[in-house]
């Protein structure tokens, strides 16, 4: 990603978060580059085995009162260390009184940020660690209309003017979700693929040909959109020339893999399909029943096996019996 620096995630996590730069401004040009966390514990003390550098540094109750113990020569030392690993700031929580103006000083000498949180150490560390993590993510944009059916994140492609925006609407109306329509901002989090929005003047608009660009939240309320969704099912709609072969059994699962996670992928032929909402719902129960039960069509279709060869069986026998 782009430079991120350390006025940047005081800005923009401040709805998650109040952050209190208490150093110089020049400490908030300082460098993010990692959305990993550390609690420098016996660091502090001068022990550095195991220490990991670059990480913002998150400090406890316990760790505030440390500091504010340790002579300015050996709290010197300690950010002398710190500065040489990188570090761009250190986040105090549980403060409950203004900090030591010579600590202060202390850390604008080696250019580290010292910030206070308005919350406790838990709080913090939770909200920290959601927020960069979501912002160092792996990205990609994708093409299509992303919906939320039946609690499935359906992720709806195909060339344009295929009928993605009438799909999409059609589902609305049947009182399931818009996330993000046309372009699809994919984001892999935690081994899975969270889509979402940009956040633009036209987000939960809806272009539908004919009719022009509609306020999907203004139309059908607030219950119709939501602002992400993991994405399970791509079903990609087709021409009929373009479905060089169709599974009708459903048992040859195809998958695309994108930022290296495999999500399922159905191509659906629109002629084929009087219903495409219709049918979108039925996919998006289908993936939740295999996700809830045991019951497959690999399964489904061994036991089929079984039953036509034990009639086979039956019938070899009778022959055999004439």
């Amino acid at each position: 990603m782009s430079e991120y620096k350390v006025v940047d995630l005081i800005s923009e996590i401040k709805d998650f978060l109040i952050l209190k730069n208490l150093t110089s401004k020049k400490t908030l040009e300082n460098q993010i580059t990692t959305p990993e966390l550390i609690q420098p514990g016996l660091a502090l003390a001068g022990y550095f085995e195991h220490f990991y550098p670059n990480r913002i540094q998150v400090l406890s109750r316990a760790e505030v009162s440390y500091l504010r113990t340790v002579t300015t020569k050996k709290l010197k030392k300690i950010l002398e260390f710190h500065h040489d690993y990188n570090i761009p700031a250190f986040i105090l929580t549980s403060c409950g009184t203004s900090m030591d103006k010579r600590i202060i000083r202390v850390f604008n000498q080696y250019n580290i940020s010292l910030i206070e949180s308005t919350s406790n150490l838990d709080i913090t560390v939770t909200a920290l660690s959601g927020f960069l993590h979501d912002k160092f993510a792996e990205s990609i944009s994708l093409h299509g209309v992303l919906m939320d059916v039946f609690g499935v994140g359906i992720l709806i492609s195909g060339i344009s003017g295929i009928g993605k925006s009438e799909c999409a609407l059609d589902l609305i109306e049947r009182r399931h979700r818009l996330v993000a329509d046309d372009l699809v901002i994919g984001k892999k989090i935690s081994g899975m693929l969270i889509g979402g929005s940009l956040n633009s003047p036209l987000k939960f608009h809806l272009e539908v040909r004919g009719v022009g660009i509609i306020d999907v939240k203004k139309l059908f309320g607030i219950c119709s959109i939501r602002n992400r969704k993991r994405i399970e099912v791509i079903v990609e709609l087709v021409e009929p020339k373009d479905a060089l072969y169709e599974d009708r059994s459903g048992l040859d699962r195809q998958v695309k893999a994108v930022l290296g996670v495999d999500i399922q992928l159905i191509k659906l032929p629109i002629s084929s399909v009087s219903n495409i909402a219709k049918t979108v719902e039925v996919i998006a129960m289908r993936y939740l029943g295999e996700q809830m039960t045991e019951c497959k069509m690999e399964e489904f279709n061994q036991r089929l096996i079984e039953i036509l060869e034990t009639k086979d069986s039956i019938l070899q026998k009778k022959e055999e019996g004439k």
